[in-house]
């Protein structure tokens, strides 16, 4: 049986004092935290009143319909605008390789911008270019690959599959772009303001937010002078710290108990192979890119071929893969009794043992 690496390509590419309502007001996501916000706003020597002027501002800077008060409208015009700037961003991606201003990018203006980045990768940095195969880089044969891997992956937008990306294909490319944390890293502040909501209606005034702050401010001013102090700011941020750690020591034991779950449960779930069978096991990687999907549309798969030679014996194959896959069986495939697929990737940077892996083959029956 041979295992080549395959040259078809494609993409697919987170109550430290009784007060009332603050207790109950707490928001998290991630590691954000209300008090965070609060304290972040105090500094040495303010005292009640500039303390309650930045914080008005606080509450302004997101009131994006400018209505006074901050409410689900306001957070769904703060989505709309990062799903704005998510596809920006895509759009902005593709036109860096319209090299002659047209509005419309070409296969060879892609082939063209990769090929420099590829050769200059490969000059600069063999090892990381090469994925740990240095002797690549001396390859004339894996050079174009890999160009031809990388103008496929660009080229994805070219719906219509006629060499070209004009406007209307990065529109509709750029539609369904996943939006990532950095163009919504203000959602969970939106959520926390909204939860200061004293009186139920659904919108939270200036006077409302600025009521938590003041008993904030006060709770921070521990000798009751009227001004904040470092040493006040500092003995109140550290109770963060702790809540963090506490929450990244869960989230860890979690995380190994999850582990230990799925790899119990994977020890008990091999499928049982015949007497005559002979057992194969693979852990190879593919550096092409793939012509499915697995999964989403960005995520980028990796593809390999597996040539099975003819043969009597009956064959157990197990297939371990690192990065999302899909492994392309041809040959004598009639003498495979059962195709295990094992993988450790669930998503991009992804390995969340309750997920299905993502791994795939074709050539066999389902």
């Amino acid at each position: 049986m041979r295992v080549r690496r395959s040259l078809s390509h494609v993409v697919l590419t987170l109550a430290i004092v009784s007060l009332p309502s603050l207790a109950a007001a707490q928001y998290v996501t991630g590691t954000f935290d209300w008090r965070i916000a609060f304290s972040n706003e105090a500094s040495p020597g303010m005292r009640l009143e500039a303390y309650l002027e930045r914080m008005r501002t606080y509450h302004r800077r997101r009131d994006l319909n400018v209505d006074d008060v901050i409410s689900n409208a306001d957070l769904e015009q703060y989505l709309s605008q990062a799903a704005a700037s998510s596809r920006a961003s895509a759009i902005g991606e593709l036109l860096r390789y319209d090299l002659d201003g047209d509005g419309v990018v070409t296969r060879a203006e892609v082939v063209q911008r990769e090929t420099q980045r590829v050769r200059f990768e490969t000059r600069e940095n063999p090892a990381l270019a090469t994925r740990g195969i240095p002797s690549l880089a001396k390859d004339e044969l894996w050079i174009p690959q890999r160009i031809d891997d990388r103008a496929d992956f660009r080229m994805r937008a070219d719906l219509n599959k006629d060499g070209r990306i004009d406007w209307p294909e990065m529109l509709a490319f750029a539609k369904p772009y996943p939006q990532y944390p950095i163009y919504r890293q203000d959602e969970p502040i939106y959520r926390m303001i909204m939860s200061f909501d004293e009186d139920g209606d659904g919108a939270v005034t200036i006077e409302e937010f600025e009521q938590a702050a003041k008993r904030v401010f006060h709770f921070m001013d521990v000798n009751k002078d009227g001004t904040l102090s470092k040493n006040e700011i500092d003995a109140f941020r550290p109770n963060i710290s702790t809540v963090l750690q506490h929450k990244a020591a869960t989230a860890e034991a979690e995380k190994r108990m999850h582990e230990r779950q799925a790899k119990t449960k994977q020890s008990c779930a091999m499928p049982q192979l015949s007497a005559a069978a002979t057992v194969l096991l693979l852990e190879a990687r593919a550096d092409a890119l793939s012509t499915a999907t697995i999964g989403a549309q960005w995520i980028a798969t990796e593809a390999g071929s597996i040539d099975i030679e003819p043969g009597t014996s009956p064959l157990y194959v197990v297939i371990s893969s690192h990065n999302p896959v899909i492994w392309q069986l041809s040959g004598a495939v009639d003498r495979i009794e059962r195709l295990v697929l094992a993988g450790e990737s669930t998503g991009p940077n992804q390995k969340l043992p309750e997920e299905i892996p993502l791994i795939g083959a074709t050539g066999v029956p389902a």
